[in-house]
């Protein structure tokens, strides 16, 4: 964990050739406005790859970074506006990753962004979700219509909440049309006693399909789905 002398060092005047910034931030944030704006601005116009826990966006700041081309997140918060900003600011971001905190709740907004269409590759870690899972990915999927790439990830389901794996197979139909590989952890749950077998005819994509069962025996078990064959 870095300290708050050594975040408020990255700085252009400091490091003007930096191309690769991994930062974990999340506990300090009094600097973390002023690590977003030289971040996502032409003063480090040669970084390419950013990791960042903690992010702080002014609304009334022009953020702009053409350089910038794969992100990765892990929000202790998340405005609605967010994904609108982060698209606005990076044209030519390929590659977002985003690491849900626990206990972490996404404000989204319908129809918030025009579309995205530079980023080929989406990844998507939740510890845990709600039922608010569905517009969440709905609307970043139609909003990044050139999607190539896309991993899902979940920890833990709520426990009175099934995840509706075919309605997610149709998301994933109308959506992302352009989609050429996939990968998903899920936990299990009654839903998924169905037969592996149906499951692979809701999309052509989910191609190998098994159960993961963890050696613990208050772990949880996991259908594990890929398009590798």
């Amino acid at each position: 964990m870095p300290t708050a002398n050594q975040c408020n060092a990255i700085q252009p005047c400091l490091l003007p050739n930096l191309e690769h910034l991994y930062i974990s931030n999340l506990f300090f944030s009094d600097n973390s406005e002023q690590l977003c704006r030289f971040i996502f601005s032409p003063s480090f116009s040669r970084l390419r790859t950013c990791h960042i826990d903690r992010m702080t966006i002014n609304n009334d700041h022009p953020y702009s970074s053409l350089s910038l081309q794969q992100l990765t997140v892990t929000p202790c918060t998340w405005k609605s506006n967010m994904y609108k900003q982060l698209f606005k600011a990076c044209p030519n971001l390929i590659y977002l990753r985003i690491i849900r905190l626990r206990k972490t709740l996404f404000e989204l907004s319908l129809n918030f962004i025009r579309p995205h269409t530079s980023l080929r590759h989406l990844h998507i870690h939740f510890y845990s979700i709600e039922n608010e899972w569905y517009n969440h990915i709905n609307s970043l999927l139609s909003n990044v219509p050139n999607l190539e790439n896309f991993t899902l990830i979940i920890d833990q389901i709520e426990i009175n909440m099934k995840f509706p794996l075919d309605l997610f197979a149709h998301l994933l139909t109308q959506r992302a049309p352009y989609l050429i590989n996939f990968k998903a952890k899920i936990p299990s749950n009654n839903f998924l006693s169905k037969k592996l077998d149906i499951i692979k005819r809701w999309h052509p994509l989910f191609i190998n399909i098994q159960f993961r069962q963890c050696q613990h025996q208050n772990s949880k078990n996991y259908l594990v789905i890929s398009s590798e064959r």
